[in-house]
């Protein structure tokens, strides 16, 4: 569609598979890079997740690089040039965490919503959803409660449980995470309750040398 030109009615998104940890926080993990930090022309929102969210294997991390502009840059030579920014910041990033090596695959895409007031049917069996809003950049607003309704009507012989369901090898993670946590807390209350009974010895021993002197 024809862009209007307005800020914010379109966005430049870059996606980034590395096998090193961009951004030190597990999970999901969010950072804004400012325009005067990198001579940015506008704010760049980055977007890290691990293989907990179900995004990528063990081992790896997606990140997303976002940034609002004004109105759909068109297909072609020239669309890399506006992703210019995105590059700067994932750049820094990468030296960070010890080069551009760990940046295993990149792509990029113009996120511009298409004037479609709500869902409407395509073909048969199928119910063409009306695009995400790109502001604001990573935020869901209501796409995956409106993804939930139809997936339910259309399959009513399934349940909640079975959208969206978590990948086995992130259930695995959280398993062993977990388990890890269990055993770290078990670990710190026997090293407590050791230190008490020696202290409840050490204090007895002291009682039993008075009463004997």
């Amino acid at each position: 569609p024809a862009a209007s030109g307005r800020p914010g009615d379109a966005s430049l998104r870059m996606v980034v598979l590395t096998d090193a940890q961009l951004l030190q926080q597990d999970r999901f993990c969010v950072c804004f890079a400012q325009p005067s930090s990198l001579g940015l022309r506008n704010v760049v929102q980055v977007v890290q997740v691990d293989s907990t969210t179900g995004a990528c294997p063990a081992g790896h991390w997606v990140v997303y690089l976002a940034q609002a502009v004004g109105g759909a840059p068109a297909a072609g030579e020239g669309f890399w040039d506006g992703l210019d920014d995105h590059r700067k910041v994932l750049e820094v990033l990468l030296e960070r965490a010890g080069g551009p090596q760990h940046c295993l695959a990149a792509a990029a895409f113009v996120h511009h919503p298409r004037a479609a007031p709500g869902a409407r049917a395509g073909a048969p069996g199928v119910t063409i959803c009306p695009d995400p809003p790109c502001t604001p950049q990573m935020v869901l607003t209501d796409e995956v409660a409106h993804a939930k309704s139809l997936f339910l009507h259309l399959a009513p012989d399934l349940s909640e449980e079975d959208f969206l369901p978590k990948p086995a090898y992130a259930a695995a993670d959280e398993h062993r995470a977990a388990t890890a946590d269990l055993e770290h807390f078990n670990a710190e209350v026997q090293g407590t309750m050791q230190r008490e009974r020696d202290a409840v010895a050490r204090a007895a021993e002291a009682v039993q040398r008075r009463a004997e002197t």
